[in-house]
């Protein structure tokens, strides 16, 4: 059976995410569990990596707390 790793860019997975729902809700609420399971498709999945560069807690403590909560 075939084996495959998904990798996210999450800056640009965030911002195609946002494009498509305008509700903060559904952005929010966005299944990486279930994605990952669609694009395996039949496929032996071993493993999805989410990476993201750390936003600057000084430039906008707001944002950065924001990120961080996501990230838990």
């Amino acid at each position: 059976m075939e084996r495959i790793m998904i990798f996210i860019d999450g800056s640009n997975f965030y911002y195609i995410l946002k494009d498509l729902f305008n509700d903060k809700a559904q952005l929010k609420n966005f299944n990486f569990s279930k994605f990952s399971e669609i694009l395996k498709n039949d496929r032996n999945l071993v493993r999805t990596y989410y990476y993201n560069a750390i936003l600057d807690r000084n430039k906008n403590p707001e944002k950065y707390a924001n990120q961080q909560r996501f990230f838990e």
